[in-house]
């Protein structure tokens, strides 16, 4: 009887260490993979304005909502419409202005980021899009660009 009752604690106790051990390594494993997702999680950037909401801040009082110019409060705003200027160009114009022309400069008011997305708009979305009255001067001018 004896040597039944201690054959039965080495049991209990043999299976209790292994279930102990399983959890222990299962545990490892799982803080293991908790800490890999996190690592290899990629970070989310918040996007900031787009063009759209850019050019409504800052453009619209000279160039219009559809970019056209014209005379307004600002003075006479070019039309972007039909704008010739490269990427590179346009986008030293809107950091460094032409002040001589009424266009201020609005370095410090972008970040390069920003700007590449404002001329992307003006290029992408404004420039040469046909107006709804269809004009020669249009069709002249954005010819090269289609």
């Amino acid at each position: 009887m004896v040597k039944k009752t201690l054959l039965k604690r080495t049991m209990v106790g043999v299976i209790g260490s292994m279930v102990a051990l399983s959890l222990l390594v299962t545990l490892d494993i799982s803080f293991n993979v908790t800490n890999t997702a996190h690592a290899e999680r990629p970070k989310i950037k918040k996007r900031g304005p787009g063009g759209r909401q850019l050019f409504d801040r800052y453009c619209i009082t000279c160039h219009k909502y559809m970019g056209q110019g014209g005379h307004s409060e600002g003075g006479w705003g070019k039309n972007l419409r039909k704008t010739p200027l490269p990427r590179e160009m346009l986008m030293a114009t809107i950091k460094y202005g032409r002040t001589q022309l009424g266009m201020p400069a609005f370095e410090g008011d972008f970040s390069d980021d920003n700007l590449y997305i404002m001329t992307d708009f003006i290029l992408g979305e404004l420039r040469c899009k046909e107006p709804l009255e269809e004009s020669l001067e249009w069709k002249i001018g954005c010819q090269e660009h289609q």
